[in-house]
């Protein structure tokens, strides 16, 4: 039976395409997979989901939906009114609805640690999710006008605003080099020329803030630039306290957490882990990191995640339905 497995973010759609045997025994020369563009389903839209799966099914020559098994995470499904609408759209492409799982793109990590733990997000935005015993449990994601601690956004942000308080004498520079970095970073000779950078009509203006971010991990780390060490520690402690919360909820001291997102990426995040984990063992939490980037030496998220859900691992047998929502 072919198996699907849809991972459909904000900026990018990873997709990996196999079948039972070659998942279970990661066999690569059968695993084919995709990078495409970005896909929210409450940004986008459902058309725009229909148009992704037409395609999906013509690119990889899925002749028989009927008979393939779909594991999707998608942005965008909060709601489960949101989740039936999307496995509609597969449904009306023919594939059987009782062979296809969609969940929102956070839960699906927590599919790769076994649905049993913690998943930190850091990327534009910032999430924390957690599931113990079934039961869900989240921190975060109220996105950039309501939230959004320790993302990639909030440190620009955060960042471009200290720039701009220095640049206005209302806060002294001391020998930081914000200023000059955000001038250099979006190609400006004079920081208030950034304003129409970042209020401009295409909307992506959280995307821009966010690409401010690995700078600022760097200035921190590479030059201890003192503005930028502080704005560190600030996510690091908001970072802390998503993790903190969800294990509150859950009524959980220990856990293994999943750090994934461009913020993790960064080999400048040393100074943000450190204060993370400093709060979380003030708070009396003992956790487990680990790192769910894809990356160099580890197997893609999205397949551990396929190989879990549909009950193949090494030593496991096949499922015969399409595992546990």
């Amino acid at each position: 039976m072919t198996l699907v497995g849809i991972d459909a973010g904000g900026s990018k759609t990873k997709v990996v395409v196999t079948n039972e045997d070659s998942l279970r025994n990661s066999s690569p020369e059968e695993i084919r997979d995709a990078t495409l563009p970005g896909l929210n389903v409450s940004t986008h839209g459902l058309p725009a989901l229909r148009d992704f799966l037409s395609g999906l099914k013509e690119d990889f020559g899925i002749d028989n939906p009927r008979e393939t098994k779909v594991l999707g995470g998608f942005a965008g499904i909060e709601t489960p009114r949101q989740q039936m609408e999307v496995e509609e759209v597969f449904t009306e492409l023919l594939f059987a609805p009782e062979n296809v799982t969609a969940v929102n793109d956070a839960r699906l990590l927590l599919k790769v640690l076994g649905n049993d733990g913690v998943v930190l997000g850091l990327g534009t935005g910032s999430f924390c999710i957690s599931e113990f015993d079934g039961k869900l449990f989240r921190a975060g994601g109220w996105g950039p006008l309501l939230g959004d601690e320790a993302s990639g956004f909030y440190i620009g942000k955060r960042a471009i605003n200290e720039a701009t308080l220095i640049h206005d004498k209302v806060k002294r520079s001391g020998n930081s080099r914000l200023v000059e970095c955000v001038c250099e970073h979006f190609g400006v000779s004079n920081l208030q020329d950034i304003i129409p950078l970042l209020y401009g009509r295409d909307d992506n203006s959280a995307q821009k803030l966010a690409g401010f971010a690995p700078k600022v991990l760097e200035l921190a780390d590479v030059e201890r630039d003192e503005v930028a060490i502080a704005i560190v520690r600030e996510a690091g402690k908001s970072a802390g306290q998503l993790i903190s919360a969800v294990l509150t909820s859950a009524k959980k001291s220990n856990a293994t957490v999943g750090l994934v997102g461009g913020i993790f990426d960064s080999k400048h995040s040393g100074l943000l882990r450190e204060e993370m984990e400093f709060h979380l063992k003030l708070s009396g939490n003992g956790v487990e990191f680990t790192d769910l980037n894809e990356g160099a030496g580890r197997e893609a998220p999205l397949l551990r995640a396929m190989r879990n859900h549909f009950n193949l691992n090494h030593s496991g047998n096949s499922s015969s339905g399409n595992g546990s929502r």
